[in-house]
């Protein structure tokens, strides 16, 4: 970002109305609300784990990569003198504030200036979030994982260039491996097809490469290197040591199977509104909008990319994983729109 482009940000931030601040503050303050009635009982466990990480025990291998948000706890910790607990609820807090404005400031932008839909999708967004949650874990870096989507979304909506993807990726990747999609992005938008010939654009391919090994070097390193064990709560992880990853495929479909199978009987271990999101979001997205990844295929890639790794590494009971579709969801419906009206 040149200081030109900051200028013309900070022009536009003070051109927002103060209406419109107060919006995003009680949208903030609902989100926050629900939060902590869902997780009142688990934040001091979250906190801890946010210390632990700093220090190496970080209770499984494939969290130790995931600095950025517990050494912005620890540094609130050590500014302020408060315990874990507080600084990382200040913490979540201003990130959730944060996240509400620049979806406010990016969905206005994409609406050609329209504060009235500009919060209309930043409420969608943050009721997305909220909605999509599960009651088991919400660690800092899952805030710090939607702030980096929303732009990293917008950014592949608006078809930006190399340099705006590269300040993203490097505090994504510090933050978490979900950064990792943006070298890809890069790798896919280097590939064109042209009257059946592909044909390479180097500068991208070779953007997308680096960035990609970088990411996937450092990821490795940091968990093999910074890690010292599990005495956290977790017990000792030797488990993911070779990959640093469930690979889980089959399990996670079995047990999605298995939540169909038992969704009238209240007993399953997704909620019921969560799993209609997971279901219900894909078809409305295939069916609304199947003109515009026509147009733009590589976004479907992407997309599908996305899910297909949620399948394969995450565990599917702990929802929150879904979070990083969610920007695209929104930011895609927005643009989408928009041009409809055109």
């Amino acid at each position: 970002m040149n200081l030109i482009t900051a200028l013309n940000l900070w022009n536009n931030i003070r051109r927002i109305s103060w209406v419109f601040v107060f919006f995003i503050v009680v949208i903030t303050t609902t989100e926050f609300k629900i939060i902590h009635y869902v997780h009142k009982d688990n934040i001091s466990s979250f906190s801890g784990l946010a210390v632990s990480i700093t220090e190496g025990q970080s209770g499984w291998r494939v969290n130790q990569n995931r600095l950025l948000g517990p050494y912005m706890t620890t540094t609130i910790m050590r500014g302020t003198g408060w315990n874990a607990r507080r600084s990382y609820i200040f913490l979540t807090v201003a990130l959730l504030f944060l996240v509400n404005f620049l979806s406010y400031y990016l969905f206005k932008s994409l609406y050609n200036g329209n504060k009235n839909y500009g919060l209309l999708y930043c409420a969608v967004f943050a009721a997305l979030f909220v909605a999509i949650l599960d009651d088991q874990f919400l660690y800092i870096f899952d805030y710090l994982d939607a702030l980096v989507g929303l732009l990293f979304a917008y950014g592949v909506v608006r078809h930006k260039s190399i340099s705006y993807f590269i300040p993203i990726f490097f505090v994504g990747i510090f933050n978490r491996e979900q950064a990792l999609f943006i070298p890809l992005w890069l790798i896919l938008c280097s590939i064109k097809i042209v009257k059946r010939k592909i044909l390479l654009n180097r500068t991208w391919l070779l953007s997308g490469s680096l960035l990609m090994s970088f990411g996937v070097l450092y990821t490795k390193i940091a968990r093999d290197f910074f890690y010292v064990g599990g005495q956290y709560w977790m017990g000792t992880d030797e488990s993911h040591k070779e990959v640093g990853n469930f690979v889980i495929p089959f399990e996670n479909l079995l047990n999605l199977f298995q939540q169909i199978q038992v969704f009238f009987t209240f007993n399953d271990s997704i909620p019921q509104w969560v799993l209609v999101l997971i279901f219900a979001l894909p078809l409305y997205m295939i069916y609304y909008h199947k003109s515009y990844f026509r147009k733009n295929p590589a976004i479907a890639i992407l997309m599908l990319a996305q899910g297909a790794a949620i399948l394969t590494f995450a565990v599917i009971f702990e929802t929150r994983t879904f979070t990083c579709l969610i920007p695209f969801v929104t930011m895609i419906d927005c643009s989408s729109r928009f041009q409809r009206e055109l």
